[in-house]
C-alpha cells in the first residue's frame, strides 16, 4: 500500500485521519494502524474511493503499490 499518496489524497480532500477514521466509521487509531501495517480490506478500500473520489487508477496506485 502506498501510504504517501492516501495521505495526499487526504490532504487533497481536506481531510485529517480523525476526520477520515469517523467518515469511515473507525476508530482513528484503528485507521492509523491499518495504514502503516495491517492495509485495509477490500471492502474499506472501496468505501475510501467514495469518500477521497478516487478513480480506479489511483485506487490501484494507492492499494496494489
Amino acid at each position: 500500500m502506498n501510504v504517501n499518496k492516501l495521505k495526499a489524497k487526504l490532504v487533497e480532500n481536506g481531510l485529517n485521519v480523525e476526520a477520515f477514521a469517523r467518515k469511515l466509521g473507525l476508530n482513528p487509531q484503528t485507521v492509523y494502524n491499518k495504514m502503516n501495517n495491517d492495509g485495509f480490506k477490500m471492502t474499506e478500500a472501496r468505501k475510501i474511493g467514495e469518500i477521497l473520489n478516487l478513480s480506479s487508477t489511483e485506487l490501484c496506485e494507492i492499494f496494489f503499490a
